[in-house]
Protein backbone atom coordinates (compact mmCIF):
# COMPACT_ATOMS: atom_id res chain seq x y z
CA UNK A 1 0.00 0.00 0.00
CA UNK A 2 1.40 3.26 -1.28
CA UNK A 3 1.26 5.70 2.13
CA UNK A 4 0.03 8.77 1.54
CA UNK A 5 2.58 11.69 2.69
CA UNK A 6 -0.04 14.91 2.69
CA UNK A 7 -0.24 15.45 7.11
CA UNK A 8 -3.33 17.49 6.56
CA UNK A 9 -5.07 14.23 5.28
CA UNK A 10 -3.33 12.03 7.65
CA UNK A 11 -4.13 10.21 11.24
CA UNK A 12 -3.98 6.91 13.03
CA UNK A 13 -7.63 6.82 12.54
CA UNK A 14 -7.17 7.35 8.68
CA UNK A 15 -3.95 4.51 8.79
CA UNK A 16 -6.46 2.05 10.80
CA UNK A 17 -9.25 2.27 7.57
CA UNK A 18 -6.38 1.83 5.28
CA UNK A 19 -5.48 -1.42 7.18
CA UNK A 20 -9.30 -2.45 7.61
CA UNK A 21 -9.00 -3.09 3.51
CA UNK A 22 -6.01 -5.77 3.91
CA UNK A 23 -6.04 -9.04 3.46
CA UNK A 24 -7.15 -10.47 7.07
CA UNK A 25 -4.27 -12.33 7.32
CA UNK A 26 -1.64 -9.40 6.55
CA UNK A 27 0.22 -7.73 9.53
CA UNK A 28 -0.66 -4.04 10.19
CA UNK A 29 0.91 -1.15 8.93
CA UNK A 30 1.89 1.49 11.71
CA UNK A 31 3.31 4.57 9.96
CA UNK A 32 6.01 6.32 11.61
CA UNK A 33 7.05 9.94 11.29
CA UNK A 34 10.03 10.84 12.24
CA UNK A 35 11.83 14.59 11.81
CA UNK A 36 14.43 13.85 8.86
CA UNK A 37 15.28 11.63 6.22
CA UNK A 38 18.70 11.25 8.74
CA UNK A 39 16.41 9.81 11.22
CA UNK A 40 14.72 6.74 9.39
CA UNK A 41 17.63 4.54 9.62
CA UNK A 42 18.44 4.79 13.11
CA UNK A 43 14.30 4.35 13.88
CA UNK A 44 14.66 1.50 11.63
CA UNK A 45 16.99 -0.57 13.36
CA UNK A 46 15.39 -0.01 16.65
CA UNK A 47 11.57 -0.21 15.40
CA UNK A 48 13.05 -3.41 13.26
CA UNK A 49 13.01 -6.09 16.34
CA UNK A 50 9.12 -5.27 16.90
CA UNK A 51 8.01 -6.29 13.37
CA UNK A 52 5.76 -9.61 13.06
CA UNK A 53 3.07 -11.23 11.69
CA UNK A 54 0.91 -8.86 13.21
CA UNK A 55 2.77 -5.43 12.41
CA UNK A 56 5.11 -3.44 10.21
CA UNK A 57 6.45 -0.36 10.64
CA UNK A 58 6.83 2.20 7.51
CA UNK A 59 8.61 5.04 8.32
CA UNK A 60 9.05 8.82 7.09
CA UNK A 61 9.46 12.25 6.95
CA UNK A 62 5.74 14.05 6.52
CA UNK A 63 5.29 16.26 4.09
CA UNK A 64 3.12 19.08 3.77
CA UNK A 65 1.46 19.42 0.33
CA UNK A 66 2.83 21.58 -2.50
CA UNK A 67 6.20 20.93 -0.54
CA UNK A 68 8.79 18.21 -1.63
CA UNK A 69 11.33 18.56 1.15
CA UNK A 70 10.52 16.67 4.23
CA UNK A 71 9.25 18.46 7.23
CA UNK A 72 12.45 18.96 9.47
CA UNK A 73 10.65 21.18 12.44
CA UNK A 74 10.03 18.80 15.10
CA UNK A 75 7.37 20.91 16.95
CA UNK A 76 5.63 20.10 13.66
CA UNK A 77 5.95 16.20 13.94
CA UNK A 78 5.03 15.92 17.92
CA UNK A 79 1.73 17.61 17.13
CA UNK A 80 0.52 15.11 14.32
CA UNK A 81 -2.73 13.09 15.11
CA UNK A 82 -0.75 10.25 16.91
CA UNK A 83 -2.22 7.03 17.67
CA UNK A 84 -1.87 3.41 17.32
CA UNK A 85 -1.54 3.38 14.03
CA UNK A 86 0.68 6.46 13.67
CA UNK A 87 3.45 7.05 15.91
CA UNK A 88 6.27 10.03 16.13
CA UNK A 89 9.49 9.49 16.56
CA UNK A 90 11.92 12.60 17.55
CA UNK A 91 15.45 13.71 19.15
CA UNK A 92 14.72 14.71 23.09
CA UNK A 93 16.83 18.13 22.78
CA UNK A 94 16.20 19.34 26.40
CA UNK A 95 12.49 18.09 26.76
CA UNK A 96 13.52 14.81 28.62
CA UNK A 97 15.79 17.13 31.03
CA UNK A 98 13.35 19.79 31.62
CA UNK A 99 10.09 17.63 31.06
CA UNK A 100 7.51 20.58 32.21
CA UNK A 101 9.49 23.67 30.44
CA UNK A 102 6.96 24.11 27.56
CA UNK A 103 3.82 22.80 26.17
CA UNK A 104 6.18 21.17 23.70
CA UNK A 105 8.42 19.23 26.69
CA UNK A 106 5.06 18.22 28.34
CA UNK A 107 3.67 16.50 25.18
CA UNK A 108 6.37 14.69 24.15
CA UNK A 109 6.95 13.12 27.72
CA UNK A 110 3.48 12.29 28.05
CA UNK A 111 2.31 10.83 24.75
CA UNK A 112 2.22 7.11 24.55
CA UNK A 113 2.81 7.44 21.04
CA UNK A 114 5.72 9.81 21.08
CA UNK A 115 9.20 8.52 21.43
CA UNK A 116 12.13 9.93 22.07
CA UNK A 117 15.86 9.35 21.78
CA UNK A 118 16.37 10.48 25.52
CA UNK A 119 19.55 11.49 24.43
CA UNK A 120 19.34 15.09 23.00
CA UNK A 121 19.60 13.74 20.05
CA UNK A 122 20.75 10.21 18.25
CA UNK A 123 23.85 11.11 17.45
CA UNK A 124 24.47 11.23 21.35
CA UNK A 125 23.54 7.54 21.26
CA UNK A 126 25.59 6.73 17.93
CA UNK A 127 28.59 8.48 20.02
CA UNK A 128 28.03 6.22 22.86
CA UNK A 129 31.74 5.72 24.61
CA UNK A 130 31.55 1.82 24.98
CA UNK A 131 31.02 1.56 21.38
CA UNK A 132 33.64 4.09 20.11
CA UNK A 133 36.52 1.60 19.88
CA UNK A 134 34.56 -0.89 17.97
CA UNK A 135 33.79 1.59 15.51
CA UNK A 136 37.38 2.34 14.77
CA UNK A 137 37.81 -1.31 14.09
CA UNK A 138 35.11 -1.13 11.69
CA UNK A 139 36.29 1.44 9.99
CA UNK A 140 39.90 0.43 9.62
CA UNK A 141 39.80 -3.43 9.68
CA UNK A 142 42.47 -3.21 12.91
CA UNK A 143 41.87 -3.99 16.22
CA UNK A 144 44.68 -1.77 17.86
CA UNK A 145 43.70 0.87 20.84
CA UNK A 146 45.69 3.66 19.85
CA UNK A 147 43.72 5.64 23.08
CA UNK A 148 41.16 3.98 25.64
CA UNK A 149 38.15 6.00 23.75
CA UNK A 150 35.96 5.07 26.80
CA UNK A 151 38.56 7.38 28.84
CA UNK A 152 38.69 9.88 27.03
CA UNK A 153 34.57 10.46 26.68
CA UNK A 154 34.36 10.03 30.22
CA UNK A 155 37.04 12.70 31.05
CA UNK A 156 35.40 14.90 28.67
CA UNK A 157 32.13 14.63 30.34
CA UNK A 158 33.28 15.33 33.56
CA UNK A 159 35.09 18.67 32.55
CA UNK A 160 32.18 20.04 31.07
CA UNK A 161 29.22 18.98 33.45
CA UNK A 162 29.56 21.70 35.69
CA UNK A 163 28.80 24.10 32.31
CA UNK A 164 26.61 21.93 30.99
CA UNK A 165 24.18 22.16 34.83
CA UNK A 166 24.73 26.43 34.16
CA UNK A 167 23.40 26.35 30.68
CA UNK A 168 20.28 23.94 31.50
CA UNK A 169 19.89 26.52 34.39
CA UNK A 170 19.26 29.64 32.22
CA UNK A 171 17.52 27.27 29.89
CA UNK A 172 15.26 26.68 32.57
CA UNK A 173 14.55 30.10 33.07
CA UNK A 174 14.52 31.24 29.36
CA UNK A 175 17.29 33.76 29.92
CA UNK A 176 19.69 34.04 26.93
CA UNK A 177 22.44 35.31 29.11
CA UNK A 178 24.22 31.46 28.15
CA UNK A 179 22.54 29.82 25.52
CA UNK A 180 23.25 26.03 24.05
CA UNK A 181 25.06 28.18 21.15
CA UNK A 182 27.16 29.72 23.78
CA UNK A 183 27.79 26.35 25.21
CA UNK A 184 28.97 24.57 22.23
CA UNK A 185 31.48 26.69 21.15
CA UNK A 186 33.17 26.37 24.47
CA UNK A 187 33.17 22.88 24.61
CA UNK A 188 34.16 22.22 21.13
CA UNK A 189 37.89 20.80 20.61
CA UNK A 190 40.08 23.79 18.92
CA UNK A 191 43.33 22.14 20.28
CA UNK A 192 45.97 19.98 19.24
CA UNK A 193 44.98 16.05 19.47
CA UNK A 194 47.73 14.69 20.81
CA UNK A 195 46.65 11.12 20.67
CA UNK A 196 50.25 9.96 22.21
CA UNK A 197 49.35 11.73 25.72
CA UNK A 198 46.00 10.90 25.48
CA UNK A 199 44.44 14.09 24.11
CA UNK A 200 45.84 16.39 27.16
CA UNK A 201 46.59 19.18 25.18
CA UNK A 202 43.15 19.62 24.20
CA UNK A 203 41.79 18.52 27.65
CA UNK A 204 43.20 21.08 28.98
CA UNK A 205 42.28 23.54 26.39
CA UNK A 206 38.44 22.68 26.84
CA UNK A 207 39.02 22.47 31.19
CA UNK A 208 40.59 26.29 31.03
CA UNK A 209 37.98 27.33 28.63
CA UNK A 210 35.28 25.40 31.24
CA UNK A 211 36.62 27.08 34.02
CA UNK A 212 36.96 30.23 32.82
CA UNK A 213 33.19 30.24 32.15
CA UNK A 214 31.85 29.13 35.21
CA UNK A 215 34.21 31.52 37.07
CA UNK A 216 32.37 34.49 35.06
CA UNK A 217 29.14 32.88 35.53
CA UNK A 218 29.41 32.67 39.16
CA UNK A 219 30.53 36.25 39.49
CA UNK A 220 27.75 38.21 37.69
CA UNK A 221 25.22 35.31 38.87
CA UNK A 222 26.26 34.43 42.56
CA UNK A 223 22.63 33.71 43.51
CA UNK A 224 22.21 31.09 40.97
CA UNK A 225 23.86 28.26 42.81
CA UNK A 226 20.90 26.73 44.50
CA UNK A 227 18.97 26.33 41.67
CA UNK A 228 21.95 25.04 40.01
CA UNK A 229 22.56 22.25 42.82
CA UNK A 230 18.42 21.54 42.91
CA UNK A 231 18.91 20.62 39.18
CA UNK A 232 21.89 18.37 39.62
CA UNK A 233 20.07 16.65 42.05
CA UNK A 234 16.69 16.20 39.86
CA UNK A 235 19.01 15.19 37.06
CA UNK A 236 21.25 12.27 39.30
CA UNK A 237 17.66 10.68 39.84
CA UNK A 238 16.91 10.64 36.14
CA UNK A 239 20.55 9.12 36.02
CA UNK A 240 22.40 12.23 34.24
CA UNK A 241 25.54 12.97 36.05
CA UNK A 242 29.29 14.45 34.95
CA UNK A 243 29.90 10.18 33.41
CA UNK A 244 26.54 10.52 30.96
CA UNK A 245 26.53 14.52 30.56
CA UNK A 246 28.51 14.34 26.98
CA UNK A 247 24.82 12.34 26.05
CA UNK A 248 23.02 15.50 26.91
CA UNK A 249 24.79 18.18 24.79
CA UNK A 250 23.75 18.86 21.46
CA UNK A 251 24.62 15.79 19.34
CA UNK A 252 26.03 17.22 16.37
CA UNK A 253 28.94 19.13 18.41
CA UNK A 254 29.28 16.12 20.05
CA UNK A 255 30.05 14.12 16.84
CA UNK A 256 31.32 16.56 14.73
CA UNK A 257 33.25 18.42 16.97
CA UNK A 258 34.50 16.12 19.77
CA UNK A 259 34.45 13.01 18.77
CA UNK A 260 35.66 12.75 15.23
CA UNK A 261 38.11 15.18 15.80
CA UNK A 262 39.63 12.39 17.49
CA UNK A 263 38.18 9.08 15.78
CA UNK A 264 40.23 11.39 13.04
CA UNK A 265 43.50 10.87 13.81
CA UNK A 266 43.23 7.79 15.43
CA UNK A 267 41.99 6.41 12.14
CA UNK A 268 44.69 7.97 10.69
CA UNK A 269 47.49 6.19 12.53
CA UNK A 270 45.19 2.80 12.66
CA UNK A 271 45.31 2.48 8.80
CA UNK A 272 48.86 3.80 8.74
CA UNK A 273 49.75 0.91 11.06
CA UNK A 274 47.86 -1.48 8.58
CA UNK A 275 49.87 -0.70 5.72
CA UNK A 276 52.83 -1.24 7.64
CA UNK A 277 51.99 -4.91 8.48
CA UNK A 278 51.09 -5.47 4.82
CA UNK A 279 54.57 -4.19 3.36
CA UNK A 280 56.19 -6.19 6.00
CA UNK A 281 54.12 -9.20 5.51
CA UNK A 282 54.60 -9.02 1.71
CA UNK A 283 56.77 -11.09 -0.35
CA UNK A 284 57.24 -9.63 -3.20
CA UNK A 285 55.84 -5.70 -4.52
CA UNK A 286 53.44 -7.47 -6.21
CA UNK A 287 51.42 -8.93 -2.85
CA UNK A 288 51.56 -5.79 -1.27
CA UNK A 289 50.30 -3.92 -3.91
CA UNK A 290 47.56 -6.56 -4.28
CA UNK A 291 47.04 -6.48 -0.59
CA UNK A 292 47.11 -3.01 -0.56
CA UNK A 293 44.23 -2.48 -3.27
CA UNK A 294 42.12 -5.02 -0.96
CA UNK A 295 42.54 -3.32 2.25
CA UNK A 296 41.61 0.31 0.49
CA UNK A 297 38.55 -1.37 -0.78
CA UNK A 298 37.68 -3.32 2.89
CA UNK A 299 38.55 -0.26 5.25
CA UNK A 300 35.48 2.64 5.45
CA UNK A 301 34.80 6.34 6.17
CA UNK A 302 35.22 6.66 10.00
CA UNK A 303 32.05 9.56 9.63
CA UNK A 304 29.91 7.55 7.68
CA UNK A 305 30.17 4.08 9.92
CA UNK A 306 29.79 6.56 13.52
CA UNK A 307 26.74 7.91 11.57
CA UNK A 308 25.71 4.07 11.09
CA UNK A 309 26.65 2.65 14.71
CA UNK A 310 24.01 0.72 17.00
CA UNK A 311 26.08 -0.61 19.18
CA UNK A 312 24.43 1.20 21.61
CA UNK A 313 22.57 -1.01 23.34
CA UNK A 314 24.37 -1.43 26.63
CA UNK A 315 23.51 2.65 27.09
CA UNK A 316 20.90 3.03 29.48
CA UNK A 317 18.75 5.79 27.55
CA UNK A 318 18.46 2.86 24.68
CA UNK A 319 16.76 0.71 27.24
CA UNK A 320 14.19 3.49 28.29
CA UNK A 321 13.19 3.78 24.68
CA UNK A 322 12.99 -0.28 24.81
CA UNK A 323 10.64 -0.12 27.75
CA UNK A 324 8.48 2.24 25.77
CA UNK A 325 8.13 0.63 23.09
CA UNK A 326 7.89 -2.62 24.45
CA UNK A 327 4.78 -0.91 26.29
CA UNK A 328 3.17 0.49 23.15
CA UNK A 329 3.60 -2.87 21.39
CA UNK A 330 2.35 -5.02 24.06
CA UNK A 331 -0.84 -2.76 24.13
CA UNK A 332 -1.15 -2.84 20.04
CA UNK A 333 -4.69 -4.90 18.85
CA UNK A 334 -4.73 -5.96 15.51
CA UNK A 335 -7.80 -5.13 14.23
CA UNK A 336 -10.20 -7.88 12.81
Amino acid sequence: MQASTLIENVSSDSIAEENAFLPKASPRRILVYVESDEDIAFWRHILHAYESSEMEFDIQTPTKKGKQKAIKKRREAIHLNVGPFLIVCVDSDYDYLLPEHTPDSKLVNSDPYIFQTYSYAMENLQCYGESLHAVCVQATKHDKRVIDLKEFIRTFSKIIYPLFLWNLHFRKNNDQTFTISNFCEIIKLNDKIDLANQCAIAIEGLKSRVDTKIASLEKTHPLAQDEINNIAVALDKMGVNEDSAYLFIQGHTLKDNVVLMVLNPVCQILIADKFEQIKNNSQHKTQEENDRNYYKSQKQDISIVLSSNTEYKNCFLYKKIKADLDNYVGKFNKPE
